[in-house]
């Protein structure tokens, strides 16, 4: 009595994109190679590890975005990985799952970085926010807002201007790339 046949061996495609996913990483940050910003002289690259870091050196707190918004993707990344899994012990492909999980990561990052409770802007980067809103920078609104509430007596908060996003630059630059062979 048979129980299985084996009518097409793809034993063989199934190793080569098991070994194949073995070998590749999802990497989720700013590129420093892409994230010059105009008229800067610091890049995106620069000002995400000082934001993540913090400075005492120029009275910068620690903001810390980066692992901890891929951290509350985790529950999507993981379901993009069982898809690459799959995909593996099916002998296909597993870009377009390892794509996802980096699309997943980099929209937990951009979203913690619009949500997350940080410490709240200082006075002083305020009034540079409602400076430059003068010159063209389409910001200041906030600033301002945040600027009058704390005149009323209410205590900071990121209600009305997010840490991390002033024109948006280093939000939109946040990515991923896929690594290995």
């Amino acid at each position: 009595m048979t129980i299985f046949s084996i009518k097409t061996d793809k034993l063989a495609d199934v190793i080569k994109s098991i070994t194949a996913l073995q070998k590749k990483s999802v990497y989720v940050g700013v590129p420093e190679s892409t994230t010059q910003r105009e008229g800067e002289p610091e890049n995106n690259a620069t000002l995400a590890y000082i934001h993540d870091n913090g400075s005492p050196a120029t009275n910068i707190p620690a903001r810390p975005f980066l692992r901890e918004g891929v951290e509350e993707g985790l529950p999507k990344c993981e379901k993009q990985l069982k898809k690459a899994v799959d995909l593996a012990l099916a002998g296909k492909s597993t870009e377009p799952a390892l794509h996802g999980v980096g699309l997943s990561a980099q929209n937990a990052v951009r979203h913690y970085m619009s949500t997350a409770d940080f410490v709240p802007l200082s006075k002083y980067t305020l009034e540079q926010r409602v400076k430059r809103a003068g010159i063209g920078v389409k910001i200041g609104k906030g600033a301002q807002a945040e600027l009058d509430a704390r005149a009323r007596g209410e205590a900071p908060s990121n209600e009305n201007a997010r840490p991390l996003i002033d024109t948006g630059e280093l939000r939109k630059s946040i990515t991923y790339a896929i690594r290995g062979e």
